[in-house]
Order: structure tokens, then C-alpha cells, then sequence
């Protein structure tokens, strides 16, 4: 009964913060290596990521509060404790534009890494790299009250979640979406949600399924990405359309 009690109770506690849930959204950061922590730095959600075939990419994945950390996720002095939120578990699939970029395989720690091992356990829902990468977190017992599982205002109100490595494979352009890859209802990642062991604390844990998709699991998160081919490429074409116009202004000269 107490792990039916905790689901509902996740349930309820998401229910009674829906009013701020738009509030809520995933960032896409880039960073210099996967083995990044936290990053402060802006998100590049809205705009073109542009790469080069050849040089990896690392993007970090972070629940950000767009309001300046109104949601309650604690109300304890700044931890959890009873009343407070704090998220659980996640899972979000990766989709890559195959033939553009893509996060490769295998679906290890050179690949896909969590931010914060500490906090959060490993918890693969299941990978098909390089056309999409499920990856996900669930919360170590006893960390409920750590300060990285609710939204750092040095990191911009953001929870940092896991980096991602991307590889350009050759010009061209598409986008990426990172969405929920549960085809069932909620209760699914409840299920997993309740394995989670917070110690004594009463706050309520939630998944991120509840905090940004909802029931209907519709909603994306996109990046578009260009693909441009490599500068010392892009200089031999110079050279070479060059070449021609040399060759055809002396044509001309030995025709006059």
C-alpha cells in the first residue's frame, strides 16, 4: 500500500503545481566535454545549431523553471520536507537526424552521461542509436533534500539532467527532438518512480512526465542543425572555381 501511496501522492502533488507547469521547460546547452557538470551558460533553444563534419558536439539536458524558481519545490529552508517537490525520475528519447547528426553509439558514458551520478542512477528505458537514444535518471535514496535535484538559481534555475554526445555525419540540415518516449500513460514512470528510496524526508517526488508532458505525452522540444561542409573543403572549392576563372580570362586573351 505504501508504494500505491507514494504514486498517488506524485500524482496529486503535480496536480496541485499544474497552473506553473508551462513554466517549466527543457534547455538545450552546449558544453566542451560529456563529463560536464552544471552549466551556467544560455541555452541555444530557438536557434541553429550549426557543426562541422568531424568535430563533435556535447549538449547538456536541463529542467529549467522560466520564472525565477516560483514552482514549490521545497518549502523547507531551501530543501525538501513536507509540502516541498523534488524531480524523481526521468526518461526522454533523443531523436537525431540520421545522414546529418547524430548521438552515436553505444549508449555508454562516452555518449551519454548523466550531469550529476551522485544524485541521480543510470536508467536506460532502452536505446536504438544513431536514429534516437532513451536515457533517464532515477533519484539515489537519500537525495530528495540535495540542492541539485530542484532548480539551482546559479544555473540559471535549471536541474541539470544528462549530456549527449553529437556527431555531424556529412552537410545538410534537420532537427532534433527530445521528447517523451513513454507510448503509455503517466503511471507508467510512476511505477519506476516508486522504487525510489528519499529516507525519512516527506516531500513528494515526481517524474518529469507530469512536471512537462502531461497525459497526452505531445509535446517536443526541438533544435534545428546545419550541417556545413569543412572550411579547408569549402577553400579547395574556392580555389578550384578560382582555377576555372583564371583559365577562362585566358581564353579569351589568346582568342583576341
Amino acid at each position: 500500500m505504501r508504494v500505491r501511496h507514494l504514486v498517488l501522492a506524485a500524482v496529486a502533488a503535480v496536480a496541485a503545481v499544474s497552473p506553473a507547469r508551462a513554466a517549466l521547460v527543457l534547455d538545450y546547452i552546449v558544453v566542451p566535454t560529456i563529463t560536464s557538470g552544471a552549466s551556467a551558460g544560455p541555452a541555444i533553444n530557438g536557434t541553429t545549431l550549426t557543426l562541422v563534419p568531424g568535430t563533435d558536439v556535447f549538449i547538456q539536458v536541463a529542467l529549467r523553471d522560466t520564472t525565477g524558481n516560483t514552482v514549490p519545490w521545497n518549502s523547507n529552508g531551501g530543501l525538501g520536507g513536507p509540502g516541498s517537490l523534488c524531480l524523481g525520475a526521468f526518461f526522454v528519447q533523443f531523436d537525431s537526424v540520421p545522414g546529418v547528426a547524430v548521438n552515436p553509439s553505444p549508449t555508454t558514458p562516452i555518449n551519454a552521461r548523466l550531469v550529476n551520478g551522485n544524485t541521480y542512477g543510470s536508467a536506460s528505458a532502452g536505446s536504438s542509436p544513431p536514429t534516437f537514444t532513451r536515457f533517464g535518471g532515477l533519484i539515489n535514496g537519500g537525495f530528495e533534500d540535495d540542492p541539485t535535484t530542484v532548480p539551482d538559481p546559479a544555473n540559471q534555475n535549471r536541474i541539470a539532467l544528462f549530456n549527449l554526445r553529437v556527431s555531424p555525419l556529412g552537410a545538410g540540415s534537420g532537427t532534433f527532438h527530445l521528447r517523451d518516449p513513454n507510448p503509455t500513460p503517466a503511471s507508467a514512470d510512476n511505477a519506476t518512480l516508486a522504487n525510489a528510496t528519499p529516507g525519512n524526508n516527506d516531500g513528494t517526488l515526481a517524474t518529469i512526465d507530469n512536471l512537462l508532458f502531461g497525459a497526452s505525452f505531445t509535446n517536443t522540444y526541438d533544435l534545428n542543425v546545419v550541417v556545413t561542409p569543412e572550411p579547408s573543403s569549402m577553400a579547395l572549392c574556392g580555389l578550384a572555381l578560382a582555377g576555372l576563372g583564371v583559365r577562362k580570362l585566358r581564353r579569351k586573351k589568346v582568342t583576341a
